[in-house]
C-alpha cells in the first residue's frame, strides 16, 4: 500500500495523526516540500508527532518520507490526466461518487431517450417483441456480461441466444431464419469487409443496430438503430467510460420497456 493510501485509510492512528495525515492529504502539492518543523508547524502538531506518523507509514525517515509523497503525487497527477474522468477522482467520498455518477446516468439516459421519437422506440420495441427469437450479437459483451439480460428476457417468454462474434464460428448465424432478430451491439467501427459482418448483413432476419459512435446502417444491413449517446459530447464533459456505460444504459432501457411491452401483452389476453 502507498503512502498516500495508509495517510487516507489512518488504521491506527492517534487523534494528531489523523490530523496531521488529513493536513497532508488537503495540502499534498505543498506538504512534501516542506522540512519536518514547517510540517509541524503548519499543522499544529509537534516534531516527534511527525516522526511517528512517518514511521507509521513505512518510511524509516523524514527525506524518505518527503520523497514518497512527491513520487506518488506525481504519479497521481499522471493518471489523472491520463484519465478524462478525473472529475469523479477527486470527490471527497464514495457516497459523493455515486451521487455525482447517478446524475451523469440520468443525463445520458435523458439524451438518449429524448434524441428519438416516441414511435422510434416503439417501433424498436414491436419489432423485438413480435420476433420469433432475438439474438444477442456483440464484440463488446461476453456471454457473462449480458447473462442477466438473456435470462430475463427469456423468464418473460422471449426466445433470446447470444452470440459472441469474437468465438463463435460463422455457421452459426446459419441457424437464423427471418422470423427472428438480430440485435447487433458494438462500440467499434463496423468493418464491412469482414466476414462476420459480411455474413451478419446476408441473413434475411430483421436487424436492430445498438452503438455509441456514428454507424452506417446498411454495412450490416440494419433495419432500426439506437444510438445510446446520439450528441457525440466530448469525454472533456461526461468522461471517456460514458460512452460505453451508456451502451449498458440503454440496454437497461430496451429491456424495461420490453417488460412493459411483455405486461401490456398479457393483460390484453
Amino acid at each position: 500500500m502507498s503512502v498516500i493510501s495508509k495517510l487516507k485509510k489512518q488504521e491506527n492512528f492517534t487523534f494528531v495523526e489523523s490530523t496531521l495525515a488529513n493536513y497532508i492529504i488537503n495540502h499534498i502539492d505543498t506538504a512534501y516540500k516542506m522540512s519536518l518543523k514547517e510540517l509541524a508547524d503548519v499543522s499544529h502538531v509537534s516534531k516527534p508527532s511527525v516522526i511517528r506518523l512517518y514511521r507509521k507509514v513505512g518510511c524509516q525517515s523524514y527525506r524518505e518520507f518527503s520523497i514518497a509523497l512527491q513520487l506518488e503525487k506525481t504519479r497521481m497527477n499522471s493518471l489523472i490526466e491520463a484519465d478524462e474522468n478525473h472529475y469523479l477522482l477527486d470527490t471527497a467520498d464514495m457516497y459523493d461518487f455515486s451521487l455525482r455518477l447517478a446524475s451523469i446516468c440520468k443525463q445520458t439516459v435523458e439524451t438518449m431517450i429524448e434524441s428519438r421519437s416516441p414511435e422510434h422506440l416503439e417501433e424498436i420495441i414491436t419489432m423485438l417483441d413480435q420476433a420469433k427469437r432475438i439474438y444477442f450479437i456483440s464484440d463488446v459483451f461476453t456471454a457473462e456480461d449480458v447473462g442477466s439480460y438473456v435470462n430475463h428476457q427469456r423468464s418473460i417468454g422471449y426466445e433470446v441466444e447470444f452470440i459472441d462474434t469474437k468465438k463463435e464460428p460463422l455457421s452459426v448465424y446459419d441457424e437464423i431464419s427471418k422470423d427472428d432478430v438480430m440485435v447487433i451491439c458494438t462500440e467499434t467501427q463496423i468493418n464491412s469487409s469482414s466476414q462476420i459482418y459480411k455474413k451478419i448483413a446476408s441473413r434475411k432476419a430483421r436487424k436492430l443496430l445498438i452503438t455509441n459512435i456514428e454507424q452506417d446502417p446498411e454495412v450490416v444491413n440494419a433495419d432500426l438503430v439506437f444510438n445510446t449517446y446520439p450528441d457525440n459530447r466530448t469525454s472533456d464533459t461526461n468522461g471517456a467510460f460514458m460512452p460505453h456505460l451508456s451502451v449498458v444504459l440503454g440496454l437497461n432501457v430496451l429491456e424495461s420497456c420490453l417488460y412493459k411491452k411483455c405486461v401490456e401483452n398479457q393483460y390484453k389476453q
